[in-house]
């Protein structure tokens, strides 16, 4: 009666009770096209596919998950509930410095902590190592908005991101109890991740903090790393505190 025996099943996950799944599959596991729909009683879920393996491997794909009860597939209802987002992708490749991709995925919603998150939009674009990414939110409680590029060519990658918070309530957010607000624009540039010779900078600026009726007004705050072969060297800036 059972797809899959509980004993070969994970103590973390819990399989629904009714789970339907119908539509097309044709090929096999290096060359397919599919066009899937699951229905359970957790939730739906749809995948249009096509996929090639060869030297240069290209896929293309849509999928779309409906009010998924995550929080009872992992056994956290305490946590987590239901989950709903939409994603395409199309390209060709699986090396990341040599792959060519477009990726597009929305968070239509999603409970976690006694908060449904919503309307939160990625865009991420590969061209042979090259990368660029946007994530928007538009959630009432967490408004914003973040560009980053990264190049994959190198040994290690280099890294700029410029992301700017322009409201965030953790009280709304079911993360404190108190009424803690934020406000502000951090930048990264890193020439180089390599993790035994990190160079780079991180600035936090037009910092806004509101804590209940308190309200706290931030200068630029920086963390730069400079590393070579005989120094490893990690300075904070701020206009209250140098280290």
């Amino acid at each position: 009666d059972r797809l899959i025996a509980k004993s070969m099943l994970p103590d973390s996950i819990d399989l629904p009770g009714q789970l339907t799944l119908n539509g097309v599959f044709k090929g096999g596991l290096n060359q397919f096209n599919t066009d899937m729909h699951l229905n359970s009683s957790i939730g739906n879920a749809k995948l249009r596919a096509n996929y090639a393996a060869a030297k240069d491997t290209t896929y293309d794909a849509d999928l779309s998950i409906q009010n998924v009860n995550v929080g009872h597939l992992m056994k956290m209802d305490s946590t987590l509930g239901k989950i709903s987002f939409a994603a395409q992708v199309k390209g060709k490749g699986l090396d990341p410095s040599k792959l060519i991709a477009d990726i597009k995925a929305k968070l239509i919603s999603a409970e976690a902590m006694g908060y449904t998150y919503t309307n939160i939009d990625l865009l991420a674009k590969a061209n042979n190592g090259e990368m660029e990414a946007s994530l928007k939110s538009e959630d009432p409680n967490i408004r914003l908005n973040m560009q980053a590029l990264a190049n994959l060519k190198g040994r290690y990658p280099t890294f700029n991101m410029d992301l700017l918070v322009d409201s965030l309530n953790t009280k709304n957010l079911k993360l404190t109890n108190d009424n803690i607000r934020f406000h502000g624009k951090l930048h990264a540039n890193f020439d180089s991740a390599d993790p035994d010779y990190l160079n780079g900078q991180v600035d936090l600026s037009n910092a806004i903090i509101a804590y209940n009726t308190d309200r706290y007004v931030l200068d630029t705050i920086s963390l730069i790393a400079q590393s070579d072969t005989s120094q490893n060297l990690i300075q904070l800036r701020s206009e209250f505190l140098n280290a």
